[in-house]
């Protein structure tokens, strides 16, 4: 586990409590999993593929209001979503990170 080399490396001997509280933290952490495909769908909403297989949907309508992000209600832009290295990006260089992106999206059902 790559913590807990780290706190191995940085904790004096008889510390054992700091390391065990660093140990439980990165258990807690949640998986970082990057995105794999972006599909643009209608009203401002990204189907989203993450390379655990998991689709998730993430809709952009609550941060349309918000700064440059207010620049993608224009539907030509919004399309021109697309993967940048494991996060997505518009042409207007407008950017999302997928540890981002799986928080604020909900699983898509499979019927």
């Amino acid at each position: 586990m790559f913590y807990g080399i780290i706190v191995r490396l940085y904790c004096a001997p008889g510390r054992t409590s700091f390391s065990n509280r660093a140990v439980e933290m990165a258990k807690q952490k949640p998986p970082y999993y990057g995105v794999q495909a972006v599909l643009p769908k209608d009203n401002h909403q990204l189907l989203l593929r993450f390379d655990n297989g998991e689709e998730r949907i993430f809709d952009l309508t609550p941060y349309s209001r918000l700064g440059r992000f207010a620049e993608l209600k224009d539907p030509a832009l919004f399309r021109t979503v697309k993967i940048s290295f494991d996060a997505i990006e518009w042409d207007n260089h407008l950017d999302l990170d997928p540890e981002f992106l799986y928080q604020h999206s909900k699983k898509l059902e499979t019927t």
